[in-house]
């Protein structure tokens, strides 16, 4: 992506089909542990996006959600509009982070080790990658989370002119 080597190919893309592909694409990862993964997205919100790279950011972060939420768990996919903006919230009922892992997380000089809940392996480059795919957006991306209770990665994306339409 810093080499220019990744597009990025804005369209309008329908929200709730790229969660859709990724739930299905992680139905069985979430089965293995006994978590539910919930959309509350309306399936009518359309944002101005790279599909791939919307499907890779939300592919990440539901993923790691997995990773770090223990078994019988959920993990709600939700989006909400304000002001010409979508909001989009993955929010996991897992084991959640101290501050100190917190404000390390996107910045590629740091080094974060961690282990899921069933001994998987993490590294935060993936989370590195979003902040690069939301950045291509125009967006940000940012973090909730408190031990023991969870975390909600969110993130904010343009909405398509095409909503006023509808």
């Amino acid at each position: 992506l810093q080499m220019g080597r990744i597009e990025y190919v804005p369209e309008t893309v329908v929200l709730s089909e790229v969660v859709e592909n990724v739930v299905m694409l992680l139905q069985e990862a979430s089965k293995v542990k006994g978590i539910s993964i919930v959309s509350e997205v309306d399936n009518s919100t359309l944002v101005e996006g790279d599909f791939n790279m919307l499907f890779t950011i939300l592919r990440n972060l539901v993923s790691n959600a997995i990773k770090f939420t223990n078994e019988k768990g959920t993990i709600t996919i939700r989006s909400s509009i304000s002001q010409n903006k979508v909001f989009v919230g993955v929010r996991d009922t897992g084991i959640g982070m101290p501050d100190e892992i917190k404000n390390r997380l996107f910045k590629i000089e740091e080094k974060i080790l961690s282990k899921g809940t069933a001994g998987e392996s993490g590294t935060g480059l993936g989370l590195i990658l979003c902040k690069e795919f939301v950045e291509k957006h125009g967006g940000k991306i940012h973090v909730d989370t408190k031990v023991n209770e969870g975390t909600e990665f969110y993130f904010d994306l343009k909405l398509s002119q095409e909503n006023n339409s509808n």
